[in-house]
């Protein structure tokens, strides 16, 4: 299946913007239309694994009204390593991101989006601060697509 990244999406709809003058705001419209673009591909009826951040309020309604089944495969780690993971990898990040404004948005580590959405047949959860057997979990998605 192909990979939908909603930031590969950002990141090319990025010049759109002067990366001078980006601000926050304007980086969050382009994460949205990031998401207009990953969801009216995935209404066409194209399959794939698509890779995001989801807001559950917001990707919620979206993802059920879906024609797929889903599979969820939620990455989950305490909200600390989050924070360091996430400035630790700012200063390689598409300039579109914003990081470094937002590295104290407590909105990003809150409970509310933390969590997985559990809206599919299937949610798989993974503990990222142990070492993660990517094949495992592969076959194991791939067992749950392939069965009826």
């Amino acid at each position: 299946m192909p990979l939908l990244s909603k930031d590969t999406i950002k990141e090319a709809l990025s010049s759109l913007t002067d990366p001078q003058s980006i601000t926050v705001e304007e980086s969050k419209a382009l994460g949205a239309a990031s998401f207009d673009v990953v969801f009216t591909l995935l209404q066409h009826g194209t399959s794939a694994v698509v890779e995001a951040s989801w807001n559950p309020a917001i990707a919620g309604p979206l993802l059920q009204a879906l024609p797929h089944r889903l599979i969820e495969v939620h990455c989950r780690c305490d909200p600390d390593t989050a924070r360091r993971r996430y400035i630790d990898r700012a200063s390689q990040r598409h300039w579109v991101h914003t990081d470094h404004d937002r590295f104290n948005d407590d909105q990003l580590w809150s409970n509310e989006t933390a969590g997985p959405l559990l809206l599919g047949e299937e949610t798989i959860e993974v503990d990222t601060t142990q070492p993660v057997d990517i094949q495992a979990i592969a076959k194991r998605v791939i067992a749950l697509t392939l069965s009826t």
